[in-house]
């Protein structure tokens, strides 16, 4: 065997690369990202973004709930700043502008944060009924069907009724029936 000296140009056989290695590996990985990118993105929406943007959503638009949930035992064992909900009533009446073809029967509770509401209310009945009564025949159809209708006739409500009652005494009035016919 001869020898070759050092720093004479060697021959090196090229390596044999498996045929199909990178070729069999581009599949799966392609076929994971379109089947695993989406599933982990639905998974995401429904069990992390939407919990938290339904209970958003709940909140502003109850307020009041979204209170008194977060604590239970202080609106349960009607502590200082819960509020009380009384009855008003049904009421049947003409919708203004109807030309007596329209009724409206709806059914109010009102609701305050003074623990001596029924008291109150039940002394000033036939004012607040008589009341209900004026602003409800005073609204037309058209009024009430409008997009933010029921809202500017409770709005109405609330400021007659707190006016009858010499101050903010009500804090809400709730709609438990509403229909027209």
């Amino acid at each position: 065997m001869a020898e070759k000296p050092v720093g004479e140009n060697v021959e090196v056989a090229p390596e044999k690369v498996p045929s199909g290695g990178a070729g069999k590996l581009l599949l799966p990985v392609m076929l994971a990202m379109l089947i695993g990118v989406p599933l982990v993105c639905y998974l995401m929406i429904n069990f992390l973004v939407m919990p938290k943007l339904i209970a958003v959503v709940e909140a502003s638009a109850n307020p009041a709930a979204a209170a008194s949930s977060k604590t239970p035992a202080k609106a349960a064992h009607g502590a200082a700043g819960a509020e009380a909900t009384v009855d008003l009533g049904k009421f049947v009446t003409n919708v203004g502008g109807s030309g007596s073809s329209s009724f409206l029967r709806i059914n109010l509770a009102l609701a305050s944060a003074n623990p001596e509401i029924k008291e109150i209310l039940k002394s000033r009945e036939v004012p607040l009924r008589d009341a209900v009564i004026t602003v409800i025949s005073a609204q037309s159809l058209a009024d009430m069907e409008k997009t933010n209708g029921r809202e500017e006739t409770r709005r109405l409500l609330l400021d007659r009724i707190n006016g009858i009652l010499g101050g903010p005494v009500v804090s809400q009035i709730y709609f438990t029936e509403f229909v027209i016919q």
